[in-house]
């Protein structure tokens, strides 16, 4: 999978928000982000994807924000991690998809008030 770009966000600076389209997946390198889902967040750190649930629906079902220090992050395009699921074994595509629709429906239930 190819890096398109190494981005470094100040903290609170917006990396995606809830419903953008998905055109990347960020791996952050350094720092901290917090993923927002209504009223909830989630902290997120380094080694961590983000913006990969992208890949089922075409958008991103969270806010995601830089962490109090700022990050850095390596943006890929989405496209990439496609195909490279596509060319996985059977299995791996099947668990793939059910951990990403497991993801899904855990979104959904943090939106829940």
């Amino acid at each position: 999978m190819s890096v398109d770009a190494t981005l470094n966000y100040e903290a609170g600076a917006v990396l995606y928000r809830d419903g953008d389209a998905a055109t990347h997946v960020y791996l952050v390198q350094s720092g901290a982000v917090q993923g927002v889902i209504g009223e909830k967040s989630l902290d997120f750190g380094s080694g961590q994807i983000l913006g990969d649930g992208g890949i089922i629906s075409g958008h991103y079902r969270m806010t995601v924000v830089a962490g109090p220090e700022g990050c850095t992050v390596l943006r890929m395009p989405i496209d990439d991690l496609t195909r490279e699921l596509a060319q996985c074994p059977p299995l791996v595509k099947l668990l793939v998809s059910n951990l990403l629709g497991r993801q899904e429906l855990t979104n959904s239930l943090l939106r829940r008030p």
